[in-house]
C-alpha cells in the first residue's frame, strides 16, 4: 500500500514553522525584558491578555473569512503570498 502525506503537513511547513519560531523568541525576549525592568506580575497579566485578544480577533477573523471565500481561493492566496515574500527575502538578502 502506498503511503500518504499528513492532511495537516504541507511542503511549506517547515519555512513557516521557522518564521513563527522566530516571532515567539521576539515576543518572549521582549516579555523578558519588560518583565525584568517592570513589575512582573503586570507583565504577566497583559502578556495573557494580549495574546487572548490576538487569538479572540485571528478565530473571529477566520470565521468571517471561511463563511465568504472557498477553501481554494484561499489556499491560492497563501501560495501567491508565500512565493511573493520569498522572492523579496531573495532579493533583500535574507
Amino acid at each position: 500500500m502506498g503511503q500518504t502525506m499528513p492532511t495537516n503537513i504541507s511542503p511549506v511547513s517547515p519555512p513557516v514553522r521557522m518564521v513563527g519560531s522566530r516571532a515567539a523568541i521576539i515576543t518572549q525576549l521582549a516579555t523578558i525584558t519588560l518583565a525584568s525592568a517592570n513589575n512582573p506580575y503586570g507583565v504577566l497579566v497583559g502578556a495573557i491578555l494580549g495574546h487572548a485578544i490576538c487569538a479572540a480577533i485571528a478565530v473571529t477573523c477566520g470565521k468571517l473569512i471561511a463563511g465568504r471565500i472557498s477553501e481554494r481561493l484561499l489556499t491560492a492566496i497563501g501560495g501567491i503570498l508565500f512565493i511573493g515574500f520569498g522572492i523579496l527575502a531573495a532579493l533583500n538578502g535574507a
